[in-house]
């Protein structure tokens, strides 16, 4: 399994950075690891459904990350296609797991929405919070110029 963590923390890595960090091929290697080894799970039968929470956390986590790139989300689906690859390698069953394969990929595909639905919002949540802002700087400054009395005696 090592084997297969690498090989597939390396195509997802692949193209992100001309130096690779530490701490988010650690994180990668983590999130990896976890769902390679859910996959052979299921496969083998231990774990017939994706229910595992471990399993989805650690899918949840990887597309937080991929998300807040700007890469696009078909690019992003197609380095997690590269799990087809990588078990395609090895002696599985083809069928069995591109359907355990399809069943992450959807998964992932939803995490994937609901954080980029989350970055959109806390986008314009600053967008708002600067427009606030502004306004109060205008307000201040029509004050000081204006005749305002409150800001008379400021000093710029």
């Amino acid at each position: 399994m090592k084997d297969m963590v690498n090989e597939w923390v390396d195509l997802l890595l692949s193209g992100y950075y001309p130096m690779r960090v530490a701490e988010i091929d650690s994180f990668f290697r983590n999130c990896a690891e976890r769902i390679i080894k859910e996959i052979i799970d299921i496969y083998n039968g231990k774990n017939p459904e994706v229910t595992n929470e471990e399993f989805e956390d650690a899918i949840d986590d990887l597309m937080r990350y991929l998300a807040s790139g700007s890469e696009k989300p078909r690019d992003v689906m197609r380095r997690l296609l590269t799990l087809r690859e990588i078990f395609s390698k090895r002696k599985f069953e083809p069928e069995r797991i591109n359907r355990i394969i399809d069943h992450v990929l959807c998964i992932a595909s939803e995490y994937y929405a609901l954080s980029r639905e989350h970055i959109y919002k806390l986008k314009l949540k600053e967008v708002k919070n600067e427009n606030e802002m502004l306004k109060k700087v205008i307000e201040y400054a029509y004050e000081y110029y204006e005749g305002g009395k409150k800001y008379k005696n400021l000093k710029i």
